[in-house]
């Protein structure tokens, strides 16, 4: 599965960081660490960043699908709810 448009680094890295847990609720914090480990935002901002390259993730699939590929779990999380290679 492939996005319809080209994911920036971030994007794709978040994409596949959420992939290769398919399944599993990956907590917010664990991807903060991941995307930005050098970076010390405060909870509020990385959690916005976060919403925004999630929302573009999912334009980018579901336009192409039509199906969730990532769920939000309030309060804890993201989980990659689309296809996944094994």
């Amino acid at each position: 599965m492939t996005a319809s448009v080209p994911l920036l680094p971030t994007e794709a890295a978040l994409a596949e960081t959420l992939r290769k847990q398919a399944g599993h609720v990956v907590p917010y914090e664990a991807l903060i660490k991941r995307l930005w480990p050098r970076v010390d935002y405060p909870d509020y901002h990385a959690r916005a960043h976060l919403r925004v390259l999630v929302h573009r993730i999912r334009s980018a699939f579901e336009d192409e699908t039509g199906e969730l590929v990532i769920a939000t779990v309030v309060n804890r999380g993201y989980a990659w709810t689309g296809p996944h290679d094994g």
